[in-house]
């Protein structure tokens, strides 16, 4: 059976993502308050995955089931009040026990409370600059890796980085200006 690299790439790195975040929404639902919203967003995850497999292999009509239980089971949990606890849990709570004053190290790059100490050193615009720069090399290493493979054009892989960019420096600059 031949599928595409684009398909191989959604069954065996999507899918494994998204099983991933529906055993870590699973987890999570367990031990917070929250139950009913973590278990909700949980099954989005799972039924996002099925969307993703049947989307890969061609099977329309499971593809449509699922993509709409996927919207039905994120409408019921509501998407303000999944944004508000994902907001609550990741920005608001960390900024309560982290230690300003503490060093700086690289990996402070990749976690949420090495994000809030940089913006409380250097300010929300060069914060968000130096977001901006990081997310742009990942993303566009990825879609480079794509380009090479043969399932994007360099035209498109060009594109699509500028717009994730674009789109990580309004958001990162929203955020951290939101937050201090």
């Amino acid at each position: 059976m031949d599928i595409g690299i684009a398909r191989s790439l959604l069954l065996f790195f999507v899918v494994p993502f998204f099983l991933l975040l529906a055993v870590i929404g699973f987890i999570r639902a367990r031990k917070e308050k929250e139950k009913k919203t973590d278990y909700l967003m949980a099954a989005v995850c799972v039924a996002l995955d099925l969307t993703f497999v049947c989307m890969a292999l061609n099977q329309f009509l499971p593809f449509l089931l699922f993509y709409s239980l996927t919207v039905l089971l994120f409408l019921i949990a509501g998407p303000s009040t999944v944004m508000k606890i994902y907001y609550e849990r990741t920005f608001v709570k960390p900024l309560e026990v982290i230690d300003f004053s503490a060093p700086l190290r690289v990996r402070d790059l990749f976690t949420t409370k090495g994000w809030l100490m940089i913006v409380s050193r250097w300010g929300v615009w060069k914060a968000s600059l130096l977001r901006c720069l990081l997310t742009g090399t990942i993303i566009g290493g990825a879609f480079s890796i794509l380009g090479l493979l043969g399932a994007m054009s360099m035209a498109e892989v060009m594109t699509d980085t500028i717009i994730a960019i674009i789109a990580s420096a309004v958001y990162h600059y929203w955020l951290f200006n939101k937050l201090f």
